[in-house]
């Protein structure tokens, strides 16, 4: 989980399809205003999942209300509610349902609180470590299938390592300030930038 910047708002086709239907119930809303709403939060969130930070496309992703759109009817079309979460069946969305987390991506201190051991790719919490905990328990980021997947981004960074002179080993990075952007620039190109990029922000 890292934190993510709601500078948007809603898009235009979806807006004015609320407007004009004046409607709270969320199911109503028509595939082409979805679709945009979709395509603007992938974009928004670097085409990563909002909790776990795997690479997801917008057919693959579920449009995820921060607070459940149950229980917070009024909230079901406020922007700022809403999330792009992969549609594993094992984790993140599917494993939230309508449960509260205190901790999340637009949590002012969700990249200090959820942290990442390099040794084991496990997320914990450091920074409001209680509710951190909770939330990583609640959304199943430690879910085998997440670690092996954080593993192998691990792994990747790992054998780039040589190039830079930085240090011997990736469990020395969080005492490194100047890796991070070289490795980056380097991997720019890679399908999987963004994910790593997740990766080193965390290990850094």
């Amino acid at each position: 989980m890292q934190k993510i910047n709601k500078t948007g708002t809603m898009p235009d086709i979806t807006a004015k399809w609320i407007k004009k239907y004046n409607t709270l119930n969320w199911n109503d809303l028509p595939f082409d205003e979805k679709e945009a709403l979709r395509e603007q939060l992938h974009a928004e969130q670097h085409g990563l999942c909002c909790y776990c930070c795997k690479k997801i496309s917008t057919k693959s992703a579920s449009v995820e209300h921060l607070q459940d759109k149950h229980q917070h009817r009024k909230l079901q079309f406020s922007y700022h509610n809403l999330l792009l979460s992969c549609v594993s069946n094992k984790h993140c969305n599917i494993a939230k349902q309508s449960k509260k987390i205190k901790v999340h991506p637009l949590h002012t201190d969700c990249d200090d609180s959820v942290k990442m051991n390099p040794l084991s790719a496990q997320l914990f919490g450091d920074k409001h470590k209680t509710d951190a905990d909770e939330s990583i328990d609640i959304l199943k980021l430690n879910h085998n299938e997440l670690i092996n997947h954080r593993t192998d981004l691990i792994k990747l960074v790992q054998k780039y390592l040589p190039l830079f002179n930085v240090c011997d080993d990736i469990y020395q990075l969080q005492e490194s300030s100047t890796f991070k952007d070289s490795f980056l620039e380097l991997v720019k190109d890679f399908p999987q930038y963004r994910e790593l990029e997740y990766i080193v922000n965390k290990l850094a």
